[in-house]
């Protein structure tokens, strides 16, 4: 009886654990967009713990994420801004990137 306490409690405690650990582990961007201003969308930039560290506005240019390039591209500039340790300016790093491809 003791061990199958022991052990229920030990399932318990790895599965709590293991939930805690996929909290926030990944870092991620998000494309937003208002159906009143359809040709402005917001890309925003986050860290593992979900922390805004870049934004920015597109103009006049439809960020269309279901093209692997536009991912692609969002993924590389995730990967720069969290190389950074300051925090980033504006600086049309999206719109630069997707203009040349």
């Amino acid at each position: 009886m003791k061990k199958l306490i022991l052990t229920a409690i030990t399932i318990f405690i790895m599965a709590a654990w293991a939930k805690a650990q996929n909290k926030a582990d990944f870092a991620n961007w998000v494309v937003e967009s208002n159906v009143k201003t359809p040709k402005i969308q917001s890309i925003k930039f986050y860290n593992a713990q979900q922390e805004l560290i870049y934004e920015e506005e597109v103009k006049d240019f439809k960020v269309k994420i279901s093209k692997k390039k536009i991912r692609t591209v969002l993924n590389a500039i995730l990967d720069e801004v969290l190389q950074k340790d300051k925090a980033i300016q504006k600086e049309n790093l999206v719109m630069a990137r997707l203009k040349k491809n």
